[in-house]
């Protein structure tokens, strides 16, 4: 038993690295600036003022954005082993795409040493109208790639200081690099590096502070994450416990009557849309408009001042009666025809048919001598189900306002909330490997093939 939990765990620690591997690089190709987004700028901000641009620089380094990536790169030549540190974003971006189309860094880096310059002595123009004519002219640079362009656009700037070192640093570049600036250059960038801080604070459950209202991530899951529970757990238990005996049930009626109408409503009922459940129990029972308002309609009892999440959990158990029996029906149905259809499928098989030749019943046959065995399938959903539970479910936590894991992660991803949507795909990645170990270690203990 020992051993096999120590491979299983042994297996993990790889899993939960690629896993983290995989988050992780979702982090660096999410949509749009994370600083922008964690200060709340427009989509087309510009940093006009030194206290923006400040404030920027500031969040960036503390966001990480200002280390490399990971500990190694693999990158062209013509690219500098430092383009992580220049920020705002969208200049690193612009930069890379100048030195791609250009093929050479040297003098993309001395046009925007200059280009910062210019953007400087603005601010120290006396015509308005001039400063304002400026920094449209270096906005539009900043959203020109091609050198022949952004030449034009740079000659209509304003005469200053750091102009004509642009135009040189320009024209420098408009010539033909070696062809040995394309070859890959492997940079080696050790410590500290974004995703080795990134690891180390998911493993204190650090998951960084949500865009939408600075609050860390670990505190938004773990006031969501009890309410999934509270809607998941008890309906895969009371799913798993009444599949059972209704399973047998149903077997012992197929095998003595040759006919079992439920094993052809269950799918009917299987398939019937949560949805369509949930808002026609809302509306007959939730409603006062039916005379009906039995159960509350939605969302959870009123918080008080210092109230855990659990005491208001427990608060609101008429508020989940609706959502566990939308949950309850489509799992129980599942459950019961795919354990119902396992006992009858074993029924004929030789060890089967032994027991009956010893002079057993049919229930008992399918009690002591099939169910052990077709109880594997149950364990296999076991393990499989936890994820679900933790994930919540999206359409019932939304049509009954439950703040739940799915509720979460589903107003995270409309709101690019990105440290809360990897928060949550981490919880559920981890859950998602031990439930697989949760299944392999009960079916070490209830099915005796397994230990061999």
């Amino acid at each position: 038993m020992l051993k096999l939990v120590a491979q299983r765990l042994m297996w993990a620690v790889p899993s939960l690295f690629f896993v983290l591997l995989t988050v992780f690089g979702l982090t660096l190709y999410a949509p749009g600036d994370p600083v922008a987004t964690y200060l709340a700028l427009p989509p087309d901000y510009n940093l006009q003022s030194d206290y923006q641009a400040r404030l920027y620089n500031q969040t960036a380094r503390e966001l990480g954005l200002d280390q490399p990536a990971f500990f190694f790169a693999v990158q062209p030549r013509y690219l500098p082993d430092t383009l992580h540190r220049i920020v705002p974003l969208a200049h690193r971006q612009w930069l890379k795409q100048l030195a791609t189309a250009s093929g050479q860094w040297r003098s993309i880096g001395t046009f925007y040493k200059a280009f910062k310059k210019v953007s400087l002595q603005i601010d120290t123009l006396s015509d308005k109208d001039v400063q304002t004519q400026a920094r449209q002219l270096l906005i539009e640079c900043t959203k020109t790639t091609d050198v022949a362009q952004l030449i034009a656009v740079v000659r209509q700037i304003p005469p200053a200081e750091g102009r004509p070192a642009m135009l040189n640093a320009l024209h420098s570049a408009q010539s033909r690099p070696a062809i040995q600036q394309f070859l890959p250059n492997f940079v080696w960038h050790g410590t500290p590096n974004r995703f080795a801080t990134y690891c180390g604070r998911v493993l204190i459950g650090q998951f960084g502070r949500s865009y939408a209202d600075r609050r860390p991530v670990i505190d938004k899951i773990t006031r969501s994450l009890p309410v999934s529970l509270a809607l998941g757990l008890p309906v895969w238990i009371l799913a798993f416990l009444l599949s059972i005996p209704w399973a047998l049930r149903l077997a012992r009626h197929q095998i003595l009557t040759g006919r079992s109408p439920w094993l052809t409503i269950l799918p009917v009922v299987q398939a019937i849309p949560v949805f369509i459940a949930a808002t026609t129990l809302i509306a007959f029972l939730a409603t006062p408009d039916f005379g009906l308002k039995i159960f509350p309609g939605g969302g959870l009892a009123p918080t008080r001042y210092g109230q855990s999440v659990w005491t208001q959990i427990f608060r609101s158990g008429a508020h989940f009666i609706l959502p566990w029996f939308c949950l309850l029906y489509g799992s129980l149905s599942y459950l019961t025809y795919i354990l119902s259809r396992q006992l009858l499928v074993s029924y004929n098989r030789p060890y089967a048919q032994t027991a009956r030749a010893k002079g057993l019943s049919p229930a008992q046959v399918l009690r002591r001598h099939i169910l052990p065995n077709a109880l594997t399938i149950h364990i296999t959903l076991l393990g499989q189900s936890l994820p679900h539970i933790v994930a919540g479910s999206l359409i019932i936590e939304t049509i009954f306002n439950l703040p739940g894991m799915g509720l979460l992660s589903y107003t995270a991803v409309l709101h690019r909330d990105w440290p809360v949507v990897f928060g949550c795909l981490l919880i559920i990645s981890a859950v998602t490997i031990a439930g697989t170990l949760l299944t392999d270690v009960l079916r070490y203990y209830f099915e005796p093939q397994s230990r061999s």
